[in-house]
């Protein structure tokens, strides 16, 4: 079908608000740890496309306590005429950290002592061989800590992000809560058995809301509850009104390393906005958009749209 590239009128007028409030969205019961993979990776790396497969088998068998960053780091991140650039200015030091490069990963920032690579790497980041040892292991632990995370955007400029964290045991005095700004559907160039121009970019850390290493909950015996709202302003690079953004939280030990849990959330937008799409197939635009509630289309034309 041919498409119509006319000027449209979206309206998206949401049934309900999300509300943000005083009541608990943690729980306070002892909880498994919550998988978070950081992984390495590159847009002029050969093996991305494969790696992917594998994350979303992990996905697939962990569901919701499976949580991935993409960190785009090293050489093979650094584009190439007309390529997207995904490096940001953290992505270097936690490959210092990890040990990683792509196409390594590392499973809660920290190696199993079931590893014993040929290859006498004993870096925390590990080959994909391990994901599946690392992720099991992760995942069939009780955290210390429970942690969870809601946003939204509050204007057009603005998120908010309400973190709250539990502990059913005692942690190591402090530690470090890290926020992290997720960006999703991201077509753009991917190496590859064959070079995609029009690889799905997902998953990429875009920004780290508390810094490089996060910030010192003050907090780590049993039974504190913490809580915090950041306020939030990404600027002017991520838009709300086509961006499909996710944001990650978790909790490290001091050492920077051993992430007991973290937790993941869509941003959503409770309001009724309105964008123009010139320039673009609706429907393809739709497509990517991580929202709730319900969409209008209006024609300010008289020509028929297909």
């Amino acid at each position: 079908m041919k498409h119509l590239f006319i000027l449209l009128t979206v309206s998206l007028t949401f049934a309900f608000a999300f509300q943000m409030n005083a009541q608990t969205i943690v729980s306070t019961e002892p909880m498994n740890r919550t998988i978070v993979l950081e992984s390495f990776t590159a847009v002029n790396n050969y093996n991305v496309s494969y790696i992917n497969n594998i994350i979303e088998e992990l996905r697939k068998k962990h569901t919701d306590q499976f949580i991935v960053i993409n960190i785009h780091d090293g050489e093979d991140a650094i584009p190439k005429s007309g390529q997207p650039d995904f490096r940001t200015q953290y992505g270097t030091r936690i490959a210092d950290l990890l040990d990683g490069h792509a196409p390594r990963g590392s499973f809660n920032r920290e190696r199993s002592p079931n590893i014993d690579d040929p290859s006498g790497s004993t870096g925390i980041a590990v080959r994909s061989t391990y994901w599946e040892l690392s992720a099991a292991e992760v995942a069939a632990e009780i955290s210390p800590v429970n942690i969870a995370v809601r946003s939204e955007w509050i204007d057009r400029e603005t998120i908010e992000i309400k973190i709250e964290a539990y502990f059913t045991d005692n942690c190591e005095p402090g530690c470090l809560l890290n926020v992290a700004l997720i960006e999703n559907g991201v077509v753009g160039y991917q190496e590859g058995p064959v070079d995609n121009p029009n690889f799905v970019h997902n998953n990429i850390l875009r920004d780290l809301v508390t810094g490089q290493w996060g910030e010192d909950i003050k907090m780590n015996a049993k039974g504190d509850f913490y809580e915090k709202t950041f306020a939030y302003k990404p600027g002017e690079k991520f838009s709300i009104y086509d961006r499909n953004y996710d944001i990650v939280a978790f909790i490290t030990k001091p050492s920077r390393t051993h992430i007991y849990s973290g937790a993941s959330t869509d941003v959503v937008i409770p309001f009724e906005t309105t964008m123009e799409l010139k320039g673009k197939p609706a429907m393809a635009f739709l497509e990517d958009q991580a929202v709730e509630g319900e969409i209008i289309l209006t024609n300010n034309f008289d020509k028929d749209v297909s």
